[in-house]
């Protein structure tokens, strides 16, 4: 495995150093905290970076192009514990195909945002019916206008609720 960058964190850090509510996390969120192996395209193509082995074939990329990339890994709970992070009010998801496992990683750290907006586009089609049953069965409404899912709390939703 090459040692291999990924995009600029420093031009992250550079841009949000000054604002006290945002906090840089060089992680991926994963199942268990450790080190995970990023597919990396190519320094062009790193928006299309996944932590799914394949996941480069949909864009038509040639798997000699890809990288692999060991990075640190978080668990949901363990971010949410470490940030002290008690309540989510917007989850805004977007992981190239790992958005269903996201998603139950949220649920199961018993954290339920208020608002959820993740991409189905890569998801097959049993991870897109298993993703609308999981958001109604916690008590969301979602609509589905494009490539992504988005889902609000059913309270919030009702007449009467303030929005």
């Amino acid at each position: 495995m090459a040692n291999y960058e990924i995009g600029n964190v420093n031009s992250l850090e550079v841009q949000y150093e000054a604002n006290p509510r945002i906090s840089l996390v060089n992680a991926a969120v994963a199942e268990s905290d450790g080190e995970v192996i990023l597919y990396v395209p190519s320094p062009r193509e790193s928006p299309k970076a996944s932590l799914i082995a394949g996941h480069h074939r949909r864009f038509s990329i040639m798997a000699k192009e890809v990288h692999q990339v060991a990075v640190p890994s978080m668990s949901v709970a363990s971010l949410l514990e470490a940030y002290q992070i008690e309540h989510v009010h917007i989850l805004q998801i977007d992981t190239e195909g790992m958005d269903y496992d996201l998603l139950n990683w949220f649920f199961d750290a018993d954290v339920p945002p208020a608002m959820i907006n993740f991409e189905n586009l890569h998801l097959g089609r049993r991870e897109r019916l298993a993703s609308r049953e999981l958001v109604r069965t916690n008590g969301y409404w979602w609509i589905e206008p494009s490539q992504d899912t988005f889902a609000i709390k059913e309270f919030l939703a009702r007449p009467g609720s303030g929005l």
